[in-house]
């Protein structure tokens, strides 16, 4: 895996990784492979597998090896360099007072995003804390170093179940012990079956050398059964190991042992992603893209696998179709992905299962877009809902089988999806437990949800389901959004954590346990003044972030020691995680299994 700076872009996700002093990387809720040494990096991620996500980590990958060459050799190259279809290229400025200004530009089709990175020269610096409004204090450090602080405003980053957290140890595995931890609720893969309230190290190996552990590129576990779906995890050789409730073998991996202790190999396969839901898992063969499905396919998960039938399956199934996938996701009974821009159909969204138009039992094209508009990115969640953004930034939705969803117009066969009422643009999108936000290209108030409202999750000051856009109650300008279970978080410009919504397990983060109906701030503060959150994530009840100083803080339900935090007491306020006494502090984490 490519080693990056803690202040870099984490993904999902999933999205990206640290540097070897930092210690944990962040996840996305679909896990994805990164061929860095085959000079191929292919990328799916949960909710965000999409053209924004392939663009961002061209730029990323090609600006890792320029800083790679620029550390090792102290020359590098700029020339422009192909990653899964994406070309990249380095434009060097003229250093002043220490600091070389660096033009990363990536043209995927007709996208073409360029990002200004900072490189230090001579002194060397970099990032060691914020001022009062936020912005980088610079320190000395010994080698090259990034400087620009980038949040994953862009990355959705978790995947989670009620119970469980997993995150993977971005240093590596460098002594040999494992580079995946686990916390929570039993079933984390330990062999033991015991819950624990502080991270434990999980060893995924091969059955030839079982003690020899592997290194795990992602994880991901079912958001919606805890109880059902089990986790999976990909090596960085995209080979996957489940584990965990395995029922009538639906884990995938030819066992019947159930729970499984141990995380144990899918045969025959290897993966760029994975995703799982309501006991369901789908992923994206490595090897062309293809979507394949297995586990509960029946009652009301009738057609998830999408290969023509309704019976469960305990080895992965090709989906019935040709199509060739980008981003793929499995939830509550229903599937959906969005074809690579090279497929007979490209860039576009297909869904089959029980929730889909006339409960298909194979996929059929969702979205319908005059050309040349087409899917950006998908999100959809377990109870049917399901949203496009597309080319032109605006949203499309619908809802369950034949409703609607962000709008009250009516759909059709020819027309499955409605563009979401109010003149938004959008540059993100989120989808979970019947509520639906993005973030707009509004200058400030740039949050706008719709959707299940009753425990305040809209944001408006009401709590009540909306039917199309609405803005969320705050004239602060937000970075970075987060949709939990009927509750959402989100980071401003300064740093700072807002939540609103349900607080029943604390998940507000302001020390109460009563719903909010606007933004309001998780209040942590100490002696030196209010904690700065680089990132945010939310589980089904809980929320993870973590500071600039790469400490990592948990709030929410804790009834498993989901939290990390060395008991299962309350968490109503951002806690830090308990950190292993051998390890650094976290630098970036994922929600799987909150």
């Amino acid at each position: 895996m490519t080693i990056r700076n803690p202040f870099r872009s984490l993904r999902r996700n999933q999205r990206g990784s640290a540097m070897a002093s930092a210690a944990f990387v962040l996840m996305a809720g679909v896990i994805s492979v990164g061929l860095a040494t085959s000079g191929i990096n292919t990328v799916a991620t949960y909710k965000t597998a999409d053209t924004a996500y392939i663009v961002n980590n061209a730029l990323e990958t090609r600006y890792d090896a320029y800083v790679a060459e620029l550390a090792g050799a102290g020359t590098a190259t700029t020339d422009a360099r192909t990653y899964n279809g994406v070309t990249a290229a380095i434009t060097v400025g003229t250093t002043a007072a220490g600091h070389t200004p660096i033009a990363v530009t990536a043209t995927y089709g007709a996208v073409t995003k360029t990002e200004n990175r900072d490189l230090t020269s001579g002194v060397n610096t970099h990032i060691v804390g914020y001022d009062s409004i936020g912005a980088p204090v610079w320190g000395t450090a010994s080698k090259v170093t990034e400087t620009r602080f980038k949040t994953a405003a862009t990355v959705d980053s978790y995947s989670a179940s009620q119970d469980r957290t997993f995150a993977i140890d971005a240093a590596g595995n460098l002594d040999g012990t494992s580079n995946l931890w686990a916390w929570g609720k039993n079933g984390l893969g330990d062999n033991s079956n015991a819950q624990s309230a502080t991270p434990k190290k999980i060893v995924v190996a091969a059955p030839a050398a079982p003690t020899v552990a592997l290194t795990v590129a992602k994880v991901v576990t079912d958001r919606q059964n805890s109880t059902l779906g089990g986790t999976c995890a990909i090596t960085t050789t995209a080979v996957a190991y489940c584990w965990g409730p395995n029922p009538a073998s639906i884990l995938g991996v030819g066992s019947a042992i159930d729970p499984l202790l141990i995380p144990t190999a899918i045969p025959g396969f290897t993966w760029t992603s994975i995703t799982k839901g309501s006991g369901t898992t789908c992923g994206i063969s490595a090897a062309d893209n293809s979507a394949y499905c297995w586990g509960v396919n029946s009652g009301t998960s009738a057609g998830a696998v999408g290969n023509g039938g309704s019976t469960d399956q305990t080895t992965p199934q090709a989906v019935a179709d040709s199509h060739k996938y980008r981003w793929l996701e499995t939830t509550g009974g229903t599937t959906c992905g969005v074809t690579t821009p090279a497929d007979t159909t490209p860039d576009a969204l297909f869904c089959w299962g029980y929730n889909e138009w006339g409960s298909s039992i194979t996929p059929v094209l969702t979205s319908a877009l005059t050309a040349p508009n087409k899917v950006v990115s998908a999100d959809m969640d377990a109870l049917g809902n399901v949203c496009i953004l597309d080319t032109n930034k605006d949203v499309w939705c619908k809802g369950p089988k034949q409703t609607t969803f962000g709008s009250a117009t009516a759909l059709s066969s020819a027309a499955r999806l409605a563009m979401v009422t109010g003149s938004y643009k959008f540059t993100s999108l989120q989808v979970n437990a019947g509520t639906a936000c993005g973030l707009t290209t509004n200058a400030t108030a740039n949050v706008t949800c719709w959707g299940l409202g009753t425990n305040g999750q809209i944001g408006n000051g009401a709590n009540n389901t909306v039917v199309g856009g609405t803005t969320v109650s705050s004239s602060r300008t937000f970075t970075t959004l987060t949709v939990g279970d009927t509750f959402n978080c989100a980071v401003d410009k300064y740093r700072y954590v807002y939540c609103w919504g349900n607080g029943a397990n604390g998940t507000i983060g302001n020390n109460l346990t009563a719903n909010q109906n606007v933004p309001t701030d998780a209040a942590l503060s100490t002696a030196s003044g209010k904690v700065k959150f680089a990132d945010v994530t939310a589980g089904p009840n809980g929320v993870l972030a973590f500071d600039w100083k790469g400490r990592l803080y948990s709030w929410g339900k804790n009834t498993n020691g989901q939290a990390g935090v060395n008991s299962t007491a309350a968490v109503n306020l951002p806690t830090a995680v308990t950190v292993p006494s051998s390890t650094t502090p976290f630098t970036a984490y994922t929600s799987i299994g909150r």
